[in-house]
């Protein structure tokens, strides 16, 4: 049986592109949410670097193939041998974008071939926050990619959901902020070989806690009805019956990563309340700046009732 056949025979496979013709946008965020969606339900996924130049992907996951500069477009036919029944993901960078390289005509090679087979083909494009000129620049790249079913991703990477233009009319998916110490734990997973999807089916000892709210994030990006349509299941379910499990809300600012140990998590939860505990931190930093003398402990107090009025 030929791959081609091979392919057909697995049922509705997809290829998801997740492009932007700038850098820092989340497009390989993106790719590795989609990665973990899809494997968590159980279907087998090939990704496709096609970052040139600054090959995100393939250096944060290891087992991704990419599409180097030189590549002719008659190679089409040996990239989809790759394939290999999977359904494909490509980090489509901003570098590809701009350089009119082969590597762009081998990418639509590649997906007329997709397309003959019936892969449902789906491209979806970031808009960050506070970047001008986000939002027109993802309207152009949907209407150059029109030939495929597009997404707009509002990427909320600060958490200020201020974007550029006026967003309310589009028709997007969101991406929620991560608070910088749990990009800091995923990002530990990725360099001892973790993925997002085997820390879900395993967390690693002692990060239960950190590993459930890497959950939450991903299962708000992923049950959005938009993404339930293209994974073709619904990750919420899956999340649930391996246990994992909404957290109380964090508001964890520069909170270093040994702070998200499990021991650390539980000690916080039996304060009660995160904001009492940030407020104690704060106390505990002025006094340690003032010092435990006599004059430090007068001059904290002063410094306390400043920003107290504040």
């Amino acid at each position: 049986m030929t791959i081609k056949n091979n392919l057909l025979a697995t049922g509705a496979l997809i290829s998801v592109s997740a492009v932007s013709n700038a850098g820092g946008e989340g497009k390989t965020t993106i790719a590795i949410l989609v990665e973990a969606a899809l494997d968590l339900l159980g279907r087998s996924v090939q990704l496709i670097d096609i970052d040139q130049g600054m090959g995100s992907l393939a250096f944060q996951r290891g087992q991704a193939r990419s599409l180097d500069w030189g590549m002719s477009d008659l190679k089409a036919d040996i990239v989809f041998e790759h394939l290999r029944g999977a359904n494909v993901i490509f980090d489509f960078g901003a570098n590809a974008l701009a350089s009119g390289a082969p590597v762009i005509r081998l990418y639509g090679k590649v997906n007329d071939a997709l397309e003959k087979i019936g892969f449902r083909r789906v491209a979806l494009v970031p808009i960050s926050t506070n970047k001008p000129g986000a939002v027109g620049a993802a309207k152009d790249i949907i209407r150059a990619f029109s030939y495929i079913e597009c997404h707009a991703v509002l990427v909320d990477r600060d958490n200020s959901a201020n974007y550029d233009e006026d967003v309310s009319s589009l028709p997007a998916l969101k991406l929620s902020h991560l608070e910088p110490v749990l990009q800091q734990f995923r990002t530990d997973l990725q360099q001892q070989g973790i993925s997002l999807a085997d820390a879900m089916r395993s967390p690693p000892a002692g990060w239960l806690h950190a590993t459930d709210y890497l959950g939450m994030w991903l299962r708000a990006f992923a049950t959005q009805p938009i993404m339930i349509d293209i994974l073709g299941g619904d990750l919420g379910a899956v999340l649930d019956a391996l246990g994992r499990q909404d957290r109380p809300a964090l508001r964890l600012g520069g909170v270093s990563l040994k702070n998200l140990h499990d021991d650390a998590i539980e000690d916080r939860l039996r304060l009660g309340d995160f904001g009492m505990l940030v407020q104690k931190d704060g106390v505990w930093r002025v006094l340690d700046m003032h010092g435990l003398t006599p004059a430090g402990l007068r001059a904290a107090a002063d410094e306390l009732e400043r920003r107290a009025s504040a």
